[in-house]
């Protein structure tokens, strides 16, 4: 398999409700031939833990993999742990709450594969933005590669490992 080959989505899950399984099979579906996924559910552990859903969707899915973790630790360390237990070419992060779009980020996954100068693309939560087109990038691939400022900042995100 060539690099660039594989795909992770990681995605901190705080509370019931989480990722469901229509979100996984979309994931799934809008993934290009010819790559490898993997889903990395991360479980912050909260008062109404969703552990027993996670591991339900990873009974159901075979590239969903649960990291369970001890306490709870808040999104952007629970995402950074799930990133370190992931082994592939691409990272997307995502939140758990259904508000970002699968097509984007595999939109922003095959940016970032187009454009071999960019280590990550920055992806406009174009649920949020119903009017107009879906629009992808808030011009993440500019922001990240041509200026030393991002203006803007995401846990929604294409990047390399």
């Amino acid at each position: 398999m060539d690099l660039q080959d594989s795909v992770a989505v990681v995605i901190p899950c705080y509370s019931a409700g989480g990722p469901s399984a229509d979100l996984i099979a979309e994931l799934e579906n809008l993934l290009a031939p010819g790559r490898e996924l993997s889903v990395v559910l991360v479980n912050d552990r909260t008062g109404d833990s969703p552990l027993r859903e996670l591991l339900e969707l990873a009974e159901i899915f075979e590239t969903v993999v649960v990291v369970d973790l001890a306490r709870n630790q808040g999104q952007q360390t629970a995402t950074l742990i799930g990133l370190n237990a992931v082994n592939a070419d691409i990272a997307v992060t995502m939140d758990d709450d259904g508000e970002h779009s699968p097509r984007d980020a595999f939109i922003a996954v095959e940016t970032l594969i187009d454009n071999p100068m960019a280590d990550v693309v920055l992806i406009r939560n174009s649920r949020e933005h119903r009017s107009g087109s879906r629009r992808l990038l808030s011009i993440g691939f500019d922001l990240a590669i041509r200026s030393s400022t991002v203006r803007q900042w995401s846990s929604f995100r294409a990047m390399r490992q």
